[in-house]
């Protein structure tokens, strides 16, 4: 398509791709401007529902050309709302439309939309095993990774007869065992369970949900891989330790992570075992993949879980401190079909910590003393603020980012801080 400019001169004019970003729950921690300005030959198209738009920014919402808010955002109100735009835009050729998120709850929900209107990329079929569970342990079993034994929860089971299906439980499990929904996310609504009286309690206070498993409990020391994936190959591998099992945070524990080294013993062995874990799926997604996996005294890997999205918590602006770039940003532009080879700045290393709310305390807010790293603190509440039960890692006090040229010296204020700056009176 042509036009003339000024009387003057004839110009060439694409037409514009359409680019539609789904995400209500998780907050971005992409900046949004930047992404437009890669997506010059687009119109970007935000669809949220009441949640997502309250918790956006005002630099974010002003990049995109129009956002729409669902009352209700489940699949039949943004199917209409994406139905509006194509209309709007008179977009009849589907190979111009991308369908994006980073948002946990909604990876389903992008893929049907896609599926619906033939849109290209990861379909529901193939999302599927990393939203469930259960499927993903099927996947992962395939992999020569050690998967946890588990239990699909069923509550009629139980109902008919529970002394059996405790038993059941007991004598393939053992204890303690960790219950939690197959397909949530930030430890909502988990459960360590210790005790047959502990087990009874909690199958009875769940015996309507359809929607449980309980596993086998791993002791060892908890990591996160984070992954971009172009093509079905793997162009970049980040590997950090946790502090702590997630679920810790609920009981009062601190959270963080921290990159770990190629020099580091354990790298190798959850490399490897990377590699075997992506292998065991039929097909990868574009973007981001955060793959969970405990590292026992032995040196056994054994999987956890693995979601086709970028990290959450703070480790998008850890790797962003210590690679020079934000892992959720290159997510969504491997998904939008706009990524170019990373810009990679590794002079630098970093750590995060998420300090969690305690039921009853009040926020003492205190500037975190330590020794070389530079600090960068953020607070959630108030000083004198009580505090309430946290029920997911996003109920937090305040956050730490640490920063430091040094990897020794960050590990020795990282560890300081988690072992003595307190929050709380």
């Amino acid at each position: 398509m042509s036009a003339r400019i000024d009387g003057r001169s004839t110009v060439e004019i694409a037409t514009k791709n359409i680019i539609i970003v789904l995400q209500n729950i998780v907050t971005f921690r992409a900046d949004w401007k930047y992404l437009a300005s890669h997506a010059i030959n687009s119109k970007l198209f935000l669809i949220t529902g009441h949640t997502g738009n309250a918790n956006l920014s005002e630099s974010n919402k002003c990049a995109f050309s129009e956002h729409i808010v669902c009352d209700e955002f489940d699949y039949d109100n943004v199917r209409k709302a994406c139905e509006t735009i194509f209309k709007k835009e008179n977009c009849t050729d589907f190979s111009q439309v991308r369908v994006v998120t980073n948002d946990e709850y909604f990876l389903g929900l992008a893929a049907q939309i896609r599926d619906c209107f033939g849109i290209a990329g990861i379909a529901e079929k193939d999302i599927l095993p990393f939203i469930n569970k259960i499927i993903m342990k099927q996947v992962v079993s395939k992999s020569g990774v050690r998967v946890p034994d588990v239990i699909e929860f069923n509550p009629g089971e139980f109902t008919n007869n529970a002394d059996d299906y405790l038993n059941d439980i007991e004598k393939k499990l053992g204890y303690p065992v960790f219950a939690k929904q197959v397909d949530s996310a930030g430890s909502e609504n988990v459960a360590k369970i210790f005790n047959r009286s502990q087990l009874h309690k909690w199958c009875v206070e769940n015996k309507l949900n359809l929607n449980y498993e309980v596993d086998e409990f791993i002791k060892g020391d908890l990591y996160h891989i984070d992954i971009l994936i172009k093509d079905g190959a793997m162009i970049e591998r980040l590997i950090c330790k946790y502090s702590c099992p997630n679920a810790d945070f609920l009981d009062g524990v601190a959270l963080g992570s921290v990159q770990i080294r190629k020099s580091d013993h354990e790298f190798a062995i959850l490399s490897q075992a990377t590699i075997d874990i992506l292998a065991a799926f039929e097909r990868l997604p574009d973007g981001a993949i955060h793959l969970e996996v405990f590292l026992t005294k032995d040196n056994q890997v054994v999987f956890v879980e693995i979601a086709a999205r970028a990290p959450g918590g703070w480790v998008p602006q850890m790797h962003q401190l210590a690679r020079g770039y934000n892992i959720e940003e290159q997510h969504f532009l491997l998904q939008m079909n706009l990524f170019r080879a990373l810009k990679i700045d590794a002079n630098n290393h970093s750590a995060w910590i998420w300090f969690p709310q305690k039921e009853g305390m009040k926020v003492r807010k205190v500037e975190p003393q330590v020794l070389t790293s530079k600090v960068t603190i953020t607070w959630d509440l108030d000083d004198g603020e009580v505090q309430k039960k946290p029920t997911s890692v996003r109920d937090k006090v305040c956050g730490i980012l640490l920063e430091n040229e040094e990897y020794i010296r960050l590990q020795t204020d990282y560890k300081k801080l988690l072992e003595e700056f307190n929050p709380y009176k």
